[in-house]
């Protein structure tokens, strides 16, 4: 079983809602942390996709962002936020799942995640190439 992990804020809310379709289309377990969603986006995607299933997760990530000092309006490239997410979705996973996997609101998943998986069983882990740098603690 794997476990899909997304995340977003206001600037994301028309990706989010195409990501969420396709990944409900195949079937995929979500947990959505809210980064900075506006009400009415919040309240409609939980109503929309969560409410509706007991295997999806709607997680309110802002005040936690806020106590760590981060600010993904002004740092969103930074990522900062993003191992923070990932650390508390596997604290949240339930026996029984062996992959959790990270999708960026803007990616649509249009088959299934079977030839993804099994370059995890035989690498272990999958990172596709990406361009910028990383960085690391407070800006």
């Amino acid at each position: 079983m794997i476990k899909i992990v997304t995340g977003a804020s206001r600037t994301h809310r028309a990706s989010i809602r195409s990501l969420l379709y396709s990944l409900r289309y195949f079937g995929y377990d979500t947990i959505l942390f809210d980064l900075g969603l506006d009400t009415i986006d919040a309240t409609y995607l939980q109503s929309e996709f969560f409410d509706k299933s007991v295997s999806w997760q709607f997680v309110d990530y802002r005040r936690a962002l806020t106590s760590a000092g981060i600010d993904i309006t002004r740092s969103a490239g930074n990522y900062q936020w993003k191992s923070m997410v990932v650390k508390e979705a596997l604290n949240r996973l339930h026996p029984g799942v062996r992959f959790l996997i990270w999708l960026d609101s803007g990616n649509i998943v249009t088959q299934t995640l079977d030839d993804l998986l099994r370059r995890i069983e035989e690498f272990g882990v999958y990172t596709p190439a990406s361009s910028g740098n990383i960085v690391t603690g407070k800006t």
